[in-house]
């Protein structure tokens, strides 16, 4: 299939799903274009883009992650759209562009899949990721220098700033959802507990007390509240495990507001998703994930990669994750900080255990998910589906 790839940001995985596409068979031309995150759609953005198809005609368009913009542009050109998110849930304004019949978007979390599919969106589609093993095998280990390592953001959310501007009956009541999401896995409270009236009320209580309420909509204040709520337990986690063990961060988020509390992680900045993170991963003994709260039950694109480089999964439970691979035998999960603390001090005891469970871990991605198996799963759905 001829294919204009477009990168509307940086992905991680970008070059390894061009390289796969052709290997493939298909023709792929990629471009790079500027897209802005918003509320509104980039008019410059949607401009370029539809100047590149009509230059190139493809048959279809794919990026990484989906955007309104594409699936506009697409839908309006009469041209397949097709968008493989590694980001869960969308960070989109609304639910507008996502049923075009033009559209194919894969997720790789089912349930978020199935809520779509509750408000009448048969356009998105389950698909789990993948990992090229044979490019990290290529990557070098000089030996396990790090006892437990996290690789990932440690969030900032904007939700603070909202409740300081709440009244005390909101604030209070976005309080209880945060304490009582951080009890739960494998569920996101505010998709059933926060509804439009809730919203209305709080959106009133901001206009009243600073005089505009920030263009608040559902999908925001979710997103908000899932944020907090992870960076939350995140640095409860390290900040736990770093009492006992030497722990690792390798982070772009900003720490200098919790240094002092997390006094006992080594802190490191960002690291490049092909060179320098394998290389993170193959030198620490447990490598941690802890999902994102929004993410209700698909196996992250970090636990595939901790996986394919030979590294140890420490992850918390999910419902995907718990039916693709053996508990204990491919991967590690938790339920709790404090049952992570347990296992982290039982694998860093029992060095042979660890290694067996990684090696197994590395031989189930390297046989179930690669990036052949999951951009096949594309197109012939692509093709099923579209009678090409």
């Amino acid at each position: 299939m001829k294919l204009l790839m477009i990168d509307l940001f940086v992905p991680y995985n970008g070059n390894v799903v061009e390289r796969k596409l052709r290997e493939l068979g298909h023709e792929v031309k990629r471009v790079k274009i500027e897209c802005k995150y918003g509320d509104v759609k980039d008019i410059s953005a949607m401009e370029s883009m539809e100047s590149e198809i009509k230059t190139y005609s493809p048959e279809a368009v794919f990026t990484v992650n989906f955007w309104p913009e594409a699936a506009f542009i697409c839908h309006e050109l009469g041209i397949y759209y097709i968008a493989w998110s590694y980001d869960c849930p969308q960070n989109i304004p609304n639910e507008d562009d996502l049923n075009y019949d033009t559209n194919f978007v894969f997720l790789y979390d089912r349930a978020e899949v199935l809520k779509y599919r509750k408000l009448g969106i048969d356009r998105v589609f389950h698909l789990p990721l993948a990992v090229d093993t044979a490019l990290y095998d290529r990557i070098g280990s000089a030996g396990k220098k790090y006892d437990i390592s996290f690789v990932g953001r440690l969030y900032d959310s904007t939700l603070p700033g909202l409740l300081k501007d709440m009244d005390d009956f909101q604030k209070g009541f976005i309080e209880g959802v945060v304490a009582a999401q951080q009890k739960i896995v494998g569920e996101f409270l505010p998709d059933e507990i926060i509804t439009e009236e809730t919203l209305k009320d709080i959106r009133a209580s901001l206009v009243k007390n600073i005089g505009r309420d920030y263009g608040l909509t559902k999908r925001k204040l979710d997103y908000s509240i899932g944020t907090y709520v992870t960076f939350l337990e995140r640095n409860y986690l390290c900040g736990l495990l770093s009492n006992e063990f030497d722990i690792h961060a390798f982070t772009d988020s900003d720490v200098s507001k919790i240094k002092e509390t997390l006094k006992n992680v080594h802190f490191h900045g960002r690291v490049s998703y092909e060179e320098e993170m394998p290389r993170v991963f193959k030198a620490s003994k447990i490598n941690l994930n802890p999902t994102l709260s929004m993410v209700k039950s698909g196996v992250s694109l970090r636990v595939l990669d901790v996986c394919g480089c030979g590294g140890l999964v420490l992850s918390r439970f999910g419902e995907e994750l718990a039916e693709m691979f053996a508990g204990g035998e491919e991967i590690v999960l938790y339920t709790s900080a404090e049952e992570a603390r347990d296992l982290a001090g039982f694998l860093l005891k029992n060095p042979d255990t660890a290694e067996k469970i990684a090696r197994a871990g590395y031989e189930r991605v390297k046989k179930d998910f690669t990036y052949e198996q999951r951009l096949t799963d594309i197109f012939d759905k692509v093709k099923a589906d579209r009678k090409l």
